[in-house]
């Protein structure tokens, strides 16, 4: 039987890494405390130093682009009523197999053991509904620890030598500069201390987008790493294809053929908002407006655009993906 203080530290984890993993997908104006009931983590466990600092950073870069809260989409409409804090198992089949080892070594703090085997059942058509709830309310939580957090739990803590720039680190770990900068609540200009400690991911991630599910799911090599709802407008083809980041920009400009004139970066009524990830496929290259990009909070889908995030998911989505991520879009 797992000791009341392994289940105190578990749940901890669990607590800090979830609120590492909302300040990746929430915007700042939301309190932590009511975020996690929302999400069902637990609020009796206070964030450490690095997820309050990572917050107030968050915030500081996020103000001023950030639309209001009203305005965020729903994560997924689809899933129901959010499980309650107990997941008794239902029958002996293999997702239920799977997801009792998954709070087996929640209980023994391997998190990242947890995270690896219930990831593989994120969007596995044979559970039904209350099991898909369950299985992305947990893995939200696991992904926030061990991918976002503090805690190193996939690879071993990085010292940085003499020298070392963090886009250095970043480009030889696969990674944008600015996720492993939000990760260990480093500000620009970005500077590094000899010997400092980061905590490191390696990359490259990829991105999984269901058309009619409106999600756009984050994967790092074979663990789950978060979850997005997108708008697809009428730019992106309809088949289901696989595509690779070929750009980053802050924005793009574009003509508008109803106002008659160039919609430049910036501008409030750009429907690429701020963010823009060109993709490139076998067919279709990233210069014929295919991405996954930001737009504006009056947005309807079938508008201009492919796959678009509100402000804050946008700039998240930016901070992870590569250039090179691969995307897969399905049906």
């Amino acid at each position: 039987m797992i000791s009341v203080k392994n289940a105190i530290v578990t749940v901890t984890l669990l607590a800090v890494g979830y609120g590492a993993y909302l300040v990746l997908n929430n915007p700042p104006e939301r309190d932590f405390n009511q975020i996690a009931s929302e999400q069902g983590a637990d609020t009796t466990a206070q964030p450490t130093n690095d997820a309050t600092n990572a917050r107030q950073h968050h915030a500081a870069s996020t103000q001023s682009t950030s639309p209001p809260f009203e305005t965020e989409p729903p994560i997924d409409v689809s899933l129901g009523p959010i499980p309650s804090d107990d997941f008794p198992a239902v029958g002996s089949g293999p997702f239920e197999q799977a997801w009792q080892a998954t709070e087996q070594y929640v209980r023994e703090n391997k998190l990242g053991q947890a995270l690896a085997t219930l990831s593989a059942w994120h969007n596995d058509r044979t559970i039904n509904q209350q099991q898909r709830a369950r299985c992305l309310w947990r893995l939200d939580q696991l992904a926030g620890t061990v991918i976002y957090s503090r805690q190193h739990l996939i690879e071993p803590e990085y010292e940085v030598q003499a020298g070392e720039s963090l886009d250095e680190i970043a480009i030889r770990y696969a990674v944008p500069q600015e996720l492993l900068a939000k990760i260990n609540g480093i500000v620009p200009p970005f500077a590094l201390a000899t010997g400092e400690k980061l905590k490191i991911v390696r990359g490259p991630f990829r991105a999984e987008v269901g058309m009619s599910r409106g999600q756009l799911t984050l994967f790092l090599g074979s663990y789950y790493a978060g979850r997005f709802s997108v708008l697809i407008g009428r730019d992106l083809p309809a088949q289901e294809a696989f595509y690779e980041v070929a750009e980053k920009s802050r924005g793009r400009s574009y003509f508008d053929r109803r106002a008659g004139r160039e919609v430049m970066t910036g501008e409030a009524s750009n429907r690429y908002g701020n963010h823009w990830l060109g993709l490139r496929g076998d067919q279709i290259t990233a210069g014929h407006r295919v991405a996954i990009h930001g737009r504006p909070s009056d947005t309807t889908p079938g508008e201009i655009g492919s796959i678009s995030l509100n402000a804050w998911d946008a700039e998240d989505v930016f901070s992870i993906l590569s250039i090179g991520s691969r995307v897969q879009v399905r049906r």
